[in-house]
């Protein structure tokens, strides 16, 4: 795949400025003009017009899978990029399926399958889905950082999706035009877990944007896990297992657990027992500096370990789960300003038919 040398780029975290040819991902108080939301009619006539880029740019689309809705707003981008001439990297079942439908335009070698080299490429990725959409973009992440993130309320569950499908034209042509012209990008970063599952024969290594449980699977047995933070016994876990959430992942299944909701900005891990047999074992939140080591030497059966329900894999009983903060945030391209109003909404809406009356803010 070619590289994306011209302009370069570096990641959230980098610290390089723009006179050095890169572009820098901004924060969420940058002052950066959206354009206003549209009919789908609009995106339609949008759609078969193209934007002068002055940079090669690489864009990932992630689209929810069988969902006629997420695959007409993947079409009318696909044909709006390829219009552009803008490199556009595909998971490889959905580049199959491009490359098997009639379509009445050339893809040509602007569409690349994802691999390795085309994730270091990136500049920004495309999600088309709700929340699992999300969670499916941060597991092709793993130890390396993950470029920004424009995503669109396409799911059943759209909790941290931003923007509405409607917008879908007028938000990739802004984002296209920040990068083409190595402006700052708005985005609030997403905190992420590292799972690291240790044992004397391999080594496995995850990604977490919500949570990683440790359960007993369809069994019936209760699972025992030992759970230390620097080299301290927290304690030990006699149950169904247990959840480590991230802020974001607090308002998902740990919440339905009985877990505590965190804000996004809290930099912190939550500790959720599930069904434990000690009635007096609760919910622990811990600074997101500490790590922790999960093991189930005492148990009967192996535990399982499910990341962001993406993956399963089995707890041996000589192998060890260290859970730490990972060094690479998922960055959520939003509209500048502060993101808090959105939240409280967001949170809100976990409990409905509840009313919440506005209070005046004391001066």
């Amino acid at each position: 795949m070619q590289s994306s040398s011209i302009g370069g780029k570096v990641r959230h975290k980098d610290k390089v400025g723009p006179d050095q040819g890169r572009i820098i991902f901004g924060s969420s108080d940058l002052d950066v003009d959206f354009p206003g939301e549209s009919t789908r009619e609009d995106e339609l006539l949008r759609s078969e017009i193209s934007v002068d880029l002055k940079r090669d740019i690489w864009v990932f689309i992630l689209k929810k899978p069988k969902d006629a809705a997420s695959k007409g707003i993947f079409d009318l981008l696909l044909r709006f990029l390829l219009k552009s001439e803008v490199n556009i990297v595909l998971e490889e079942e959905t580049y199959e399926e491009v490359m098997n439908e009639p379509i009445e335009f050339e893809v040509g070698s602007q569409v690349k399958i994802l691999d390795e080299e085309a994730k270091r490429t990136l500049d920004f990725l495309i999600l088309l889905g709700g929340d699992g959409t999300i969670l499916r973009a941060s597991s092709f992440f793993v130890e390396i950082p993950m470029p920004p993130a424009l995503t669109f309320k396409l799911g059943t569950f759209n909790f941290i999706s931003i923007f509405r499908p409607e917008e879908a034209i007028a938000r990739v042509t802004a984002v296209l035009q920040l990068v083409s012209q190595q402006k700052r990008i708005p985005f609030k970063p997403l905190m992420r877990l590292r799972a690291e599952i240790s044992s004397k024969e391999k080594k496995h290594v995850f990604t977490a944007l919500n949570e990683i449980l440790i359960d007993r699977g369809s069994r019936v047995q209760a699972v025992s896990l030992d759970i230390d933070i620097k080299g301290q016994r927290l304690a030990n876990v006699t149950g169904s297992g247990v959840i480590i959430s991230t802020p974001t992942g607090s308002t998902a299944f740990s919440l339905s657990a009985g877990g505590s909701i965190l804000h996004p900005k809290l930099p912190a891990i939550l500790i959720t027992p599930l069904c434990p047999t000690q009635l007096s074992l609760k919910p622990v939140v811990i600074p997101a500096s500490y790590t922790l080591t999960i093991s189930g030497t005492t148990s009967r059966i192996n535990p399982l370990v499910s990341v962001d329900g993406q993956c399963s894999i089995e707890l041996s009983s000589d192998a060890q789960l260290f859970i730490s903060k990972s060094d690479y945030d998922l960055p959520i391209i939003i509209d500048s300003g502060s993101s808090l109003p959105n939240w409280i909404s967001k949170v809100q809406s976990l409990f409905p038919g509840r009313s919440f009356p506005q209070v005046s803010p004391r001066l």
